[in-house]
């Protein structure tokens, strides 16, 4: 694992990566589909656990016409 990945961020700027809201970040650590960690008051995500997070969603499958058809994560917006 190189050094990146070990960097921890805040919840503000793993939202900014995943290009998610407020309510969708945190819909995703109660359902413990990604682990923050906590460093006295603060909440942070590891890039690590980012990279992680994306790597386990279904790749979107298109039917040809400009559609969406297969798996989706509509969990995630």
């Amino acid at each position: 694992m190189n050094s990146h990945n070990n960097r921890f961020m805040s919840i503000k700027e793993a939202r900014a990566m995943l290009g998610i809201g407020e309510t969708t970040i945190y819909k995703l650590l109660n359902e413990r589909r990604i682990t923050a960690f906590k460093l006295g008051g603060r909440t942070f995500i590891s890039e690590a656990e980012v990279a992680r997070f994306q790597a386990s969603l279904p790749t979107a499958q298109f039917n040809g016409n400009g559609g969406e058809s297969g798996p989706t994560s509509e969990g995630v917006r």
